[in-house]
């Protein structure tokens, strides 16, 4: 079931000091981390392992981050906007996905068609080397400036993976990275290497999400706007097909408490509650 009302108390560091404390901590394992917020990198746990940040609750915030991001990994600072006005949309209303986020970024691994020769020749042995228990292995340099320099701009990225891309002739490799990337600044920048990210559509029948910063264009926000966070919560079996679909949107201010308005939807089933604060049918 896509909804679910676990949640855990999360430490609220200022985002200026929690960035310090990341950086001065990275050394120090992961113990500590789940208190300073939502970090950018997060070392893959091996080829064939999850990306999962060290809060799951991260993940709202991170997707979004990474679609808005004007560079291919968002920075740190970015990363403490959104996450810090994610985390008052969730303290203002419990039934706040705490996992959701925009559907077209949601991959990692991500998978890359290419049909690039100088590509294919260098990462087919690095992928395909036998090993019944495959460890995360590196990116070689493949001889191709423009693909080495986008896989020097992700954060250790690897192949974990691959396949014939039997619709090009081409291969297919399963790309793994330690933090999660702008896809379609991505996709747009492997095109010049004869490379691209495979199609995803949205399916509508999951929840998606749409955010905005109030006044500004599409991107990475200010300090100084108000985030409007427009998102879904859906009961039933998610993966495949909602039962049911209910819109939320959180009007999150620079300072103090977040406001969340019920737009409607299907009816909520009885094991799902809105928060008593949340504004019932406010129009846009």
């Amino acid at each position: 079931m896509w909804f679910h009302h676990h949640r855990k108390d999360r430490g609220r560091v200022a985002p200026a000091i929690r960035s310090a404390l990341l950086f001065a901590l990275g050394a120090c394992g992961d113990d500590l981390a789940p208190e300073l917020g939502c970090p950018v990198a997060i070392a893959p746990i091996s080829a064939k392992g999850p990306f999962l940040p060290v809060d799951p609750a991260c993940l709202g915030a991170m997707r979004f981050a990474a679609k808005h991001s004007p560079t291919l990994t968002p920075s740190q600072e970015m990363m403490d906007r959104y996450w810090e006005r994610w985390a008052r949309a969730n303290e203002a209303e419990p039934a706040f996905p705490e996992n959701g986020g925009p559907q077209r970024y949601r991959g990692n691994p991500s998978a890359i068609h290419t049909t690039n020769p100088l590509v294919i020749a260098a990462l087919t042995p690095v992928a395909m080397t036998p090993d019944d228990e495959p460890t995360a292995r590196r990116i070689p340099v493949t001889g191709d400036t423009a693909f080495d320099a986008i896989m020097l701009d992700l954060v250790v990225p690897e192949i974990a993976g691959a396949g014939v891309d039997h619709s090009t002739g081409g291969m297919i490799f399963s790309l793994r990275t330690g933090a999660i990337f702008n896809q379609e600044l991505l996709h747009t920048r492997l095109l010049e290497t004869s490379s691209r990210l495979p199609d995803s559509l949205p399916n509508p029948y999951q929840p998606d999400g749409i955010w905005r910063w109030e006044g500004l264009e599409p991107g990475e926000g200010t300090d100084e706007a108000t985030a409007l966070i427009d998102m879904q919560i859906g009961w039933g079996d998610c993966f495949v097909t909602c039962s049911g679909l209910r819109n939320l949107r959180a009007v999150v201010p620079p300072i103090g408490a977040a406001t969340v308005y019920d737009l409607g939807g299907d009816p909520l089933p009885p094991n799902i509650t809105l928060s008593p604060n949340t504004v019932p049918n406010v129009p846009d």
